[in-house]
This record gives structure tokens, sequence and C-alpha cells, in this order.
């Protein structure tokens, strides 16, 4: 169990089945990228693809769900119960629009959720109730925005804000602007006691942060927060494993 507390830690600071993942085979790679309508410079509409999850973001909502397809053509696939296809000169056509590839993320897509969206496959396919799976030290990855090993009261932070958006979504699947308002407004708070908390009683080196090391399954305990058992219920709808650590939780 305390293995489990462990990884609730890491999912409060990072930012869907029990069964190991099954992939798209049949829907072409180069769709699991960036694309923007009307065209990368002027996004109206983001919409990241995973291997099994898409996300969408507009001016004043957000939306993330898994995806299924089913091949139509040569580069004609139905996703879900939509129509796509890819244009020769690679364009994207899905619900009536026409979709641009970009190498970034258009602006539109909140930097919350672009961290989220790099890990959510690994997530997926690691976050099982197998005693093999990695999903501590992928999350602890995702965490780490700054790739030095650490998490600082920032990232801790910043993270409460992404875990706290993708239970919302996972909760509804969608999520306008006045829920994403109350999300930032609770994680703000939430954020610096949980930061301070896990900070005053494991940097045991003294650095204000804590590396890999520090979060020792075995000496962990949760910090005691009903938005963190909130958040991980919500989050079960997608993973599980979340809602089994949550349920634990007072």
């Amino acid at each position: 169990m305390r293995l489990f507390f462990f990884i609730v830690l890491l999912a409060l600071s990072f930012s869907w089945n029990t069964a190991k993942a099954q992939g798209n085979h049949d829907f072409p790679q180069k769709i699991q990228q960036n694309w923007a309508f009307p065209d990368c410079s002027h996004g109206k509409e983001a919409l990241i693809f995973t291997r099994f999850f898409m996300i969408s973001a507009e001016k004043d909502s957000l939306a993330l769900k898994p995806y299924e397809t089913k091949k139509e053509g040569k580069n004609a696939w139905r996703i879900g119960k939509n129509p796509a296809e890819i244009t020769e000169d690679g364009i994207l056509k899905l619900d009536s629009k026409s979709y641009t590839a970009c190498d970034a993320a258009p602006k539109i897509m909140p930097k919350a959720l672009l961290r989220i969206s790099r890990y959510l496959d690994r997530i997926k396919e690691q976050c099982t109730a197998s005693i093999e799976n990695d999903c501590a030290r992928v999350l602890f990855k995702m965490a780490d925005a700054n790739s030095d090993k650490k998490l600082n009261a920032a990232e801790i932070k910043k993270g409460l804000l992404s875990v706290m958006i993708f239970a919302g979504l996972a909760d509804q699947q969608s999520l306008n602007e006045e829920d994403m308002k109350n999300i930032a407004d609770n994680a703000r708070e939430e954020g610096s006691k949980i930061a301070d908390d896990l900070i005053a009683h494991y940097d045991s080196d003294k650095s204000k942060s804590l590396d890999y090391n520090e979060l020792n399954p075995d000496k962990f305990t949760p910090p005691k927060s009903s938005v963190l058992r909130e958040t991980l219920l919500k989050s079960g709808k997608i993973i599980p494993l979340f809602q089994i650590v949550g349920a634990t939780l007072p």
C-alpha cells in the first residue's frame, strides 16, 4: 500500500484500463502530432493525437477522450463515428474541418495540458495494478519539467494544476472557461499547502527540492487533502489505479 501512496504523490505532481494497452496499429503514425484549424499561425482550434487519446482546445473549452479507429480506405479512417482522411498534401480532414500539421502545439492549447499529452500513453501503459509497472518513474519524469531529476515547489504547484485539469477532463470529458477558472483557483490555494508539506517532510538534504530517492516508497505517507482524494477518484475514470489509491485516502 505504501507504493500506492508513493504513486499518489507523483500523480499529484504531474501535471485508461488495467489491461495492457493496445494501440491503433492501423492508424498512420503521422497523425500522432499537433494539428491546428485553420492553420498553425492562427489556430482557433488545436488537436493533439497520441496513440490512445485525442485532446482538443478551443477558445473557451478543452476536451480529452480515448479514441478508436477503423480503416475505411487507403488514407481514410473512422475515428469513433466520425470519418477522417489525410490528403496527399498532409491535411487532416475531420468533422468537416481541415487541420494543418504543426511542429508545436498552437498557443490556444494550455501549457498545463502539453506536458501531460507527451506522457499520456506511457501512463496508460505503466500505471496498472501490475507490480511490474514503472508508473512511479514515468510520473516523476513528467513532473520534472526542467529535467534536473528533482521536484521543486513550483513544479509541484504547476503539477497539481495539470493533474486537476486532467481529473476534470477524465470526469466530464470536457471543461468550459468557468470550469477551468475554478480549477485554477483551487489548485493555486491547495498547491502551496501540499508543496510546503512535502518539502518540509521529505527534503532530507535541505535543497528545497525532492529527488526520487527522497520520495522513498517505503517511508512515504501522503499529505491529508480532500482535494487530492477527489482528484484521484476523478482521474480513476481513465486510470483505474488512481481510483484504487484515492479510495484508500481519508
